[in-house]
Formats: structure tokens, C-alpha cells, sequence
């Protein structure tokens, strides 16, 4: 399941990923969130990504995960994501270092410690 959120005063696109996401509903998340970070300009927006919950992602589902890191980076200001999965950490790690977003991407244990960051 996912959430999108867009807060264009606070230039904040908020995302929530939970449970387990198949490939029909990572193709239609990519095409909203892509739809929302062009409301922007490349590095303007505020992302925060909250993965609380979030299933470790299949096989099918990675390469997508990839281009959504790195459609957040082309137009992210800043970058957050908030993680409580070990083996989602890992697996987003990997996926950034395929898609070379991970030192850009901060990562956080609770939502108003990546809230801080983003907007102080």
C-alpha cells in the first residue's frame, strides 16, 4: 500500500510505502509520485519517504525502486527516508548504490527526526 502527500507552501512531497508492494502497484505509485515531482523544479522539493512497515521488495519490484530514488534525487533538495527494517535498510542501501543516490539520501529512525532535517 502507499500514500502520496504534496505540501507545495512547504515544497514537501511525502510518501509512505507499507506491507507488501507487488509490481502492478510500484508501476502506478512510480507514475504518481513522477506526476508529483514535476510539479517542481529539479532540486526543489522536499522528499521524505516513511518505509515504516514496508515488506522487503521483490525481485520484480527492486529495478522500480531504483528509478524512483533516483527521479527523488533529480528533483530532491533534500532527501529522507525513514526506515524500521533492517532488511529494508539493506536493501534500500543496495538499491541506492545501483542507482548512486545514497549520498544524497538521509536516513532516519522516526518521521520527526527526518521532518527536522528537511525543514527545520
Amino acid at each position: 500500500m502507499y500514500k502520496l502527500e504534496i505540501d507545495r507552501a512547504k515544497k514537501l512531497v511525502k510518501f509512505e510505502l507499507n506491507g507488501f508492494v507487488k509490481l502492478e502497484e510500484a508501476i502506478a505509485f512510480q507514475a504518481e509520485l513522477e506526476k508529483a515531482l514535476k510539479q517542481f523544479k529539479p532540486k526543489e522539493a522536499l522528499i521524505l519517504g516513511n518505509l515504516v512497515g514496508f515488506k522487503p521488495a521483490s525481485p520484480e519490484v527492486l529495478p522500480i525502486m531504483g528509478k524512483l530514488q533516483a527521479e527523488s534525487a533529480e528533483y530532491g533538495k533534500k532527501l529522507a527516508t525513514v526506515l524500521d527494517s533492517v532488511l529494508v535498510q539493506a536493501q534500500a542501501k543496495r538499491v541506492g548504490e545501483q542507482s548512486s543516490v545514497n549520498d544524497v539520501i538521509k536516513r532516519f529512525k522516526t518521521e520527526e527526526e527526518a521532518l527536522k532535517y528537511l525543514v527545520g
